[in-house]
């Protein structure tokens, strides 16, 4: 039944799966019914295979997939037919999720802020308590102030301390919105808080706890008022302890906003849900069915990546996001990186399938021209796929990079394998090159990349025939298991190349675009000024700092990263308040002008001015009291500077990358002409622009830095490492889905416990790896404490200046003076900032940070410096503290972030320790298992020597100059070999002895039967003399002939015992024979006899080395085909052939053959199952051959239709010299 229902289960499986895709790419009724209908006929197909688990899993999951489209489509039909019940049901979830959080968090800050009044008394150990009673709880603040100062803190203080009245309350502030829980105990109070809201653009800053609640309900947000307002019905009411706190009301998103989340979020899941069925469906197909049926599995994943609309996910991860990675030629399969990465994994997987199975080009002419044409098309291809990767403008970070070169080591391991599998047809049976010849040729071909890319970012034209050898190379290598090997490290090298090579050439596109935008007026900047200026108050202009900044962090033109200066101007043209925004110097003048003109405006004004650099868009908008706000949006070019603090204020957090180029105005460089050249390690390109009056000509030139070897070779290595960790890992699952995985795992296992050799290798290896991964882990620890120091010392030497100066110049003043921001704190209270929205924002919060405050205000160090979190930014901070008498005063001032220098030096280092710890690994992997080997081989060397004893060697060879510990071993062993022999010999000559008197009677016995007949011969003799009617001549004729056969008979006895007597010591050593020769020399010889046998010889026709005695050997070969010829052969068939390390020496007859009861003793001396003859052939055979370390086996058969015997000579197998 199993077998009927696989091909209906795999259709039926196959329907589901694309119904499910169909409903991904158009959500649809009709898809969920047809994903429906899939699910019962997969069911019915199940249903007598119930115990396979992947199908029963498969049904699960498709019926949990149903489940969800069938949700969302009812949802999306109830957000159509009734909007706005759908927007009040968000509504109300929202209310009461964020109602729920709230009342649990006033109990639990209550309890935290009681817990804190327990606190030690020592301020160390205080400090240590409080922090252990927020750990785990990141968003919430503790604070113990005893004598009104704060004693004892942790977290990040947003409200003023001093300023908080009752139990349990709530207040807020510009941008934030605490709640917050007070205990008290005497003269000391605990406070505990966390913030509940934040406005932009301090939502950057911290994580409030509506943040959570808005994105798992799906409301726009919350509107929070006061609980005396008088809109109160309206609102939820947030209580504790029976007093209310504070009321807020929920916002719904627009009605087709709503209907869009649901849908995308059902989407999301059910991707996953398909994700897994797919997943089952191949693990299904690899189970149960053969190549076929796997190659279905794959092709029914590829048809699902085609119609999935993937790009719907770059909301959820960049993997998907076509504007890191899109190539249209490929459609679906290359419109994002991970596309592009499934859809290689299927194939590569196929492929291995097929290679697996040996599927092969029977035409080995086709197969040729198959290698050529992948060759020659393969890095064309892969080129082409290259092209779609795109640098985004912060630039490439390690992640992305990774995810680029990744893929491309898929798809290039695809192509080198298909060219590996039309080389297995082309060689059929020939040799092969050596493996190792296509791996150096692509290491050679990747370490020359960085050496010969030229400008503006290509390779020359003969580049890619070196990877065409390397691909050729590869192709007609020999097969073996260093085929698999040399195949992951060429696609590793290509694919690491491929993907720097294009990555350079996009970081000189981007830099063309840069400068080429700067001819023309950003378009985007008009739209977003525009929409700007609805959300401006229409009555007056922003009169603060903090009014423009919360302005603009509101509006769209925070998201889109524009350069912005805003302004506020009164009605007679003074600037009354200016906030510059992710923008350093070059902002146009006569902005002042403009603001005139704009007052007597009635609309607001967008216009482009012309400055240095670019064009800027300037929006002018007046105000009913004739006051005007301008907004001066700059080009976004790397020409223009960025605020390293802008990370302080919410905005433009420090880069995640090192920017892909560089660009400056350079008028020393005398060249006037545009392009681009090479210089060391570095693209330059030169640029032209009109400056503003059109007298003279800007020159812009662009930098893109390549980086030395000492940089790239290091990232090359680790990254070619860890293509080959992914490659062993898909080549294992494929293994594994076999099943022959786990039977060699545990075949291996017990030999691996059990082995002296591998033990002694892990043991090496662990020496090895155990202290170089603590040595790693110390190294990364030192780089991150010496970059921290680095830091340290810049912002400590700049504190030293600017205490110096504090005395004489307000603080801001001081902070323009040194372009860095400062902080005041007064016993580790905030009391001043350079900028007013620093004391607004606290982005470190309003008490001095922790760790700060146990190194100054506990240990008295004059300065300190730690590492704060502001939002999702590290930044180091350094402190100064001074004695004002009444009061400890610190000065803080933040370290720039865009010092690129100490964060590349430490990047560099960190990743040499990691490219020396794997490199080390590797090499003491190898070396241990070299040293382990060379161990062992004095264990071989005793081991094949004591298998030379037992077979009758005299004294085996042994190594001359073993390593000292083995030294005792080997002297002792020569000595048992010597004793061995001399023991040996002294048995056998015990053995001849005590066979003497066994010998004298079967001599005795031998002798007397042809002594008789010449007694009887010389009786008839005498009395044929003596009667004269005899012919005497006759009679004496007769006995001569018989008496001579009789002494010839005695001589053929004499000898046999002679040689049965021999001691082995005595004959000769055995030496290389041609066995075929000596054969085909006794079976003709056995021919020239009348006696009507067949004579068949086999295997004669080349030399057949082996080690014996070419004379003994035609005497055991005589012996054997005699007794053929005695036991009434008709054909007897010799064959020699060559079985490993023997030669096999068969002689097959057909005679009557040897009856079992007699066969275990046919070697026994004097044992025949003839009549005449002694009984020594087969014993003297036997010992002959076994003294060369041979042998010799007899089979035999009686069984009528079945007679015969075959005697198996095997010799030791004989080099040619």
């Amino acid at each position: 039944m199993r077998g009927h229902f696989r091909p209906w289960w795999a259709l039926s499986a196959t329907a589901t799966v694309l119904a499910g895709a169909v409903w991904l790419r158009s959500p649809s009724v009709v898809a969920v019914l047809a994903l429906a209908v899939g699910l019962v006929w997969c069911a019915t197909a199940t249903w007598p295979a119930f115990r396979v688990w992947p199908r029963v899993a498969f049904l699960a999951m498709g019926c949990v997939l149903l489940v969800l489209a069938g949700r969302a489509e009812r949802q999306r039909a109830i957000d159509a037919a009734t909007p706005r019940a759908s927007a009040a049901a968000v509504e109300r979830r929202g209310a009461a999720a964020l109602a729920r959080v709230l009342e649990a968090e006033a109990a639990a800050l209550q309890q935290a802020a009681n817990a804190a009044l327990d606190l030690p008394s020592e301020p160390v150990a205080a400090f240590a308590r409080v922090e252990a009673l927020r750990r785990g709880r990141g968003h919430r603040a503790i604070t113990l102030v005893r004598g009104g100062v704060p004693f004892a803190w942790s977290g990040r203080i947003v409200a003023p301390v001093d300023s908080l009245a009752g139990p349990v309350g709530a207040i807020g502030t510009p941008f934030y919105l605490t709640l917050y829980a007070i205990a008290g105990r005497g003269a000391d109070r605990a406070i505990a808080e966390a913030i509940i809201h934040a406005e932009p653009p301090a939502d950057n800053l911290v994580t409030p706890l509506d943040r959570a609640v808005v994105a798992e309900s799906g409301v726009a947000g919350f509107v929070y008022e006061d609980v005396s307002s008088a809109v109160r019905d309206s609102l939820t009411i947030v209580s504790h302890a029976g007093l209310p706190i504070l009321g807020f009301r929920s916002v719904a998103p627009p009605p087709e906003m709503i209907g869009a989340r649901n849908l995308e979020r059902g989407r999301w899941y059910a991707g996953l849900v398909l994700a897994s069925c797919l997943l089952l469906l191949l693990a299904a197909t690899w189970r149960g069915g053969g190549v076929a049926s796997r190659l279905m599995g794959i092709g029914v994943a590829l048809t699902a990546v085609a119609i999935v609309p993937l790009s719907s996910f770059s909301n959820v991860t960049p993997m998907f996001n076509p504007a890191f990675y899109y190539v249209a030629k490929g459609g679906a399969f290359t419109g994002s990186i991970g596309a592009l990465a499934i859809s290689c994994a299927l194939v590569l997987m196929a492929l291995m399938t097929a290679l697996r199975q040996r599927w092969r080009i029977g035409n080995r002419a086709l197969a040729v021209v198959g290698v050529l044409v992948i060759a020659g098309a393969g890095p064309i291809v892969l080129g082409d796929l290259a092209r779609g990767v795109q640098v985004p403008t912060g630039g490439v970070t390690a992640g992305l990079w990774l995810a680029w070169q990744l893929t491309m080591f898929l798809a290039a391991v695809t192509v080198l394998l298909a060219g590996v599998g039309a080389g297995r047809a082309a060689l059929r049976g020939v040799l092969g090159l050596p493996v190792w010849i296509a791996p150096v040729i692509a290491a050679v071909s990747a370490l020359l990349a960085p050496a010969l890319i030229r400008a503006p970012g290509a390779y020359p034209a003969y580049y890619p025939a070196l990877w065409v050898a390397a691909i050729v190379a590869l192709a007609f290598a020999r097969a073996g298991r260093g085929a698999v090997l040399a195949t992951a490290i060429v696609a590793a090298s290509g694919a690491t190349a491929l993907t720097w090579g294009q990555v350079v050439r996009a970081r000189v596109q981007m830099a063309e675009r840069d400068v080429q935008g700067l001819r023309s007026a950003d378009v985007e900047a008009a739209a977003y000024l525009q929409r700007f200026t609805a959300q401006l108050n229409p009555e007056r202009a922003p009169r603060s700092r903090l009014e423009l900044l919360s302005d603009y962090a509101a509006s769209d033109l925070a998201s889109a990263d524009f350069p912005v200066e805003l302004s506020s101007w009164d009605g007679a043209g003074h600037m009354t308040a200016d906030l510059r925004v992710n923008v350093g110097p070059g902002i146009p003048s006569g902005l002042e002008l403009l603001a005139r003109a704009a007052a007597g405006d009635r609309q607001p004004t967008i216009r482009t001015v012309a400055g240095i650099p670019g064009i800027y868009v300037v929006l002018s908008v007046p105000h009913a009291d004739r006051s005007v706000t301008t907004v001066v949006v700059a080009p976004r070019t790397r020409l223009m500077s960025r605020d390293p603090f802008g990370a302080l204020i919410g905005m433009a957090p420090p880069p995640l990358a090192e920017p892909p180029y560089t660009l400056r105005h350079d008028e020393k460089r005398v060249s006037m002409t545009a392009g681009w050249e090479r210089l060391q390690d570095e693209l330059h390109g030169d640029f032209f622009l009109p400056e503003p009056n059109g007298a003279r000509v800007s020159r812009v030139h662009a930098t893109v830095e390549l980086r030395g070897y000492e940089a790239l070779a290091p990232r090359g290595a680790l990254i070619v490492l860890f293509d080959l960790l992914l490659f062993g890992v898909l080549w294992s699952l494929l293994v594994v889905a076999d099943g022959a995985f786990f039977r060699w795992f545990r075949w291996q296992r017990r030999r691996w416990l059990r082995s002296y050799r591998a033990q002694l290798t892990f043991a090496l290896f662990a020496f090895f790896v155990m202290p170089a991964g603590a040595f790693a882990a110390w190294s990364y620890g030192r780089l991150q404490s010496d970059e921290q120091q680095a830091r340290d010392l810049l912002v400590r030497e700049l504190l030293r200046g600017v205490a110096v100066t504090t005395d004489s110049l307000r603080l801001s003043d001081v902070a323009d003076r040194f372009e860095t921001p400062l902080l005041l704190f007064a016993n580790g209270v905030m009391v001043g900032a350079s900028d007013p929205i620093l004391e607004a924002l606290s982005p470190v919060g309003r008490l001095l940070p922790a760790a700060a405050a146990r190194s100054l205000l506990l240990r008295d160090d004059i300065t300190a410096g730690s590492e704060e979190m502001v939002g999702r930014s590290p930044m180091h901070f350094g402190y100064r503290s001074s004695d004002a008498g009444v009061a400890q005063v610190v000065l803080a001032a933040p370290a720039r972030t865009d010092d690129l220098a100490l964060d590349r030096r430490s990047r560099d280092l960190g990743i040499f320790v990691l490219f020396a710890t794997a490199l080390g690994g590797l090499g003491a992997l190898v070396l241990s298992g070299f040293a382990a080997r060379q161990l062992s081989l004095p264990i071989g060397t005793l081991q094949r020597g004591a298998l030379a004893l037992a077979a009758g060697e005299r004294e085996p060879r042994l190594q001359a100059d073993p390593p000292v510990e083995f030294q005792p071993v080997f002297t002792a062993f020569r000595q048992m070999a010597h004793d061995l022999e001399a023991s040996r010999e002294q048995e056998a000559r015990a053995q001849r002895v005590l066979a003497w008197g066994e010998m004298a009677r079967q001599v005795a016995h031998e002798i007397k039967n042809p002594l008789t007949p010449m007694r009887l011969g010389m009786q008839h003799l005498r009395r044929a003399r003596q009667d004269p009617r005899v012919d005497f001549d006759t009679v004496l004729d007769e006995n001569v002939t018989r008496m001579l056969g009789e002494i010839d008979r005695l001589d053929e006895v004499a000898r046999a015992f002679s040689k049965y007597g021999t001691v082995p010591t005595e004959r000769l050593p055995a030496e290389p024979v041609d066995t075929a020769r000596v054969v085909h020399d006794v079976v003709e010889l056995e021919r020239m006899g009348a006696d009507g046998v067949r004579w068949e010889i086999m295997g004669t026709d080349a030399p057949r080395l082996a080690m014996a005695r070419a004379g003994e050997l035609r005497e055991v070969l005589l012996n054997v085909l005699e007794n053929a010829r005695l036991a009434d052969a008709r054909t007897v068939t010799t064959t020699v052939a060559v079985a490993g390390d023997q030669v096999m020496i068969t002689v097959a007859d057909d005679g009557h053959g040897i009856p079992d009861a007699a066969l275990p003793r046919i070697f026994e001396p004097h044992f025949s199952t003839r009549t005449s003859g002694s009984g020594l052939g087969l014993a003297i055979s036997r010992r002959i051959i076994e003294g060369w370390g041979g042998s010799i086996l007899v089979a035999s058969s009686t069984a009528p239709g079945q007679q015969g015997t075959q005697v198996r000579i095997a010799l030791a197998l004989a080099r040619a010299s």
